[in-house]
């Protein structure tokens, strides 16, 4: 995952289409072009996909949020842990941005 928050910005610019990993996704990401900006906007994605009550994002794990996923929105195992993938990385760029 490279710069998303720049890809975000270019593809406003440009008015391109923005493809979300899951239908879910698009009116949490919409303000922000498809790019997790703001630590809020992963909370939110846990508890929309996985069906997390607030707290419960605190201690992701991969299991538990595949499974989740798989309860709440009928996502494949699979697809659930490219979500899981994309939101740890997300997740993980923020804390290095400080």
């Amino acid at each position: 995952m490279k710069n998303e928050a720049a890809d975000g910005l270019h593809a406003e610019s440009q008015h391109r289409h923005i493809i979300y990993d899951h239908p879910v996704l698009e009116p949490i990401l919409k303000e922000t072009n498809g790019v997790f900006i703001f630590q809020e906007q992963l909370q939110e994605a846990v508890r929309q996909l996985a069906g997390f009550s607030p707290g419960q994002h605190e201690v992701l794990q991969r299991e538990k949020f595949i499974v989740g996923c798989e309860a709440t929105n009928k996502i494949i195992p699979r697809q659930a842990a490219a979500l899981f993938d994309h939101l740890t990385e997300a997740a993980r760029i923020m804390s290095a941005a400080g």
